[in-house]
């Protein structure tokens, strides 16, 4: 009988490689998950400075929102107009071209939020009108229209480019914004709810006139030189007029003072307007949000809605305000 002896295996090497390969793997493993923490930070990290960038970018949008309200983006009707907020003082602008008008930031010392730049490029907060391709038609908004937007008729749309930056991260927000159309709810052109006393050289005239008129047309009447219809001008339209002076009360003229419309006078109406909410179509709520904070002081600055209250009480008829010299 023939027997076989087994020589005895050592498995100590073997358990030593598979150690080793174990320990590799594991290695591996820990610097994907290394690897992967890190990339997830930066992406984070990313993604809070773009979100804030965007929010920097919507502030931008708000105040020349605000300055085309304020009338220092000028509604001029002028296809090529460009406006441009800078990040500087009013005094510290760059000097731009004809058709370009440069604004210093409205925002609070100190406290400047970087929605746009110090010098002219591609991150300046910008305004300008929506137009046609060439330039040449400003696109507007009428809401009465079946296709609102057009180039005749309603609110002009301005198009206005606003980019954040936070660190390497920027986000740009182009919004296109119009006015808010009003239904004008006219009674003449002078409407008072109490007596009305016209004389001197006063001149209230009730016709409609073209946009372009200029401000002191009619100031010898009507008719003739330098008045509201005279030819060849006719600044007249031939629609939509109204009276010259309507009033709750009784309607006193003398000296030179002229009135004219279609009547040119109405006394002793009744239903004078609540507020100045209604002359505008709009409810109470809407026009002190429309109108703003209320000053207790006629300010410099008369181009601009203007809400004057000296005590904060609305209507009480309380205050003594006075308007040039």
């Amino acid at each position: 009988m023939r027997g076989f002896i087994v020589p005895g295996t050592d498995q100590r090497g073997a358990a030593l490689v598979i150690t080793l390969l174990v320990l590799i793997a594991l290695i591996v493993v820990a610097a994907g998950l290394v690897t992967t923490s890190v990339v997830n930070t930066k992406i984070s990290g990313t993604d809070q400075r773009r979100a804030k960038a965007l929010d920097l970018a919507e502030a931008g949008v708000q105040e020349a929102v605000s300055r085309i309200k304020s009338g220092e983006v000028p509604g001029s009707n002028n296809p090529k107009m460009v406006a441009q907020i800078f990040l500087a003082n009013a005094g510290s602008v760059p000097v731009l071209g004809t058709d370009s008008v440069g604004l210093g930031t409205a925002q609070p010392a100190g406290n400047w939020l970087n929605y746009t730049t110090a010098s002219r490029n591609k991150g300046t907060l910008t305004v300008k009108y929506m137009t046609d391709a060439s330039r040449q038609a400003i696109y507007k908004y009428d809401i009465n229209k079946s296709i609102p937007m057009n180039t005749l008729t309603g609110m002009p749309i301005y198009e206005i480019t606003s980019t954040g930056v936070v660190g390497n991260a920027s986000r740009t927000v182009v919004a296109d914004v119009c006015a808010k159309p009003f239904n004008v709810n006219m009674k003449g052109a002078l409407a008072s709810g109490v007596d009305v006393k016209f004389t001197g050289n006063a001149f209230s005239c009730g016709y409609n006139h073209r946009i372009d008129t200029p401000y002191d047309t009619g100031v010898n009447g009507r008719a003739g030189v330098g008045g509201c219809n005279e030819s060849p001008q006719h600044w007249e339209v031939g629609t939509g007029d109204m009276t010259g002076i309507w009033s709750g009360g009784a309607i006193n003229t003398g000296g030179a003072a002229n009135r004219d419309g279609t009547p040119p006078e109405q006394g002793g109406q009744p239903g004078f307007y609540a507020g100045p909410w209604e002359t505008l179509g709009l409810t109470q709520a809407n026009f002190y949000s429309w109108i703003g904070a209320a000053q207790a002081n006629v300010p410099a600055n008369l181009d601009q809605n203007i809400y004057l209250d000296n005590d904060g009480t609305p209507q009480n008829a309380s205050g003594n305000y006075k308007i040039g010299t």
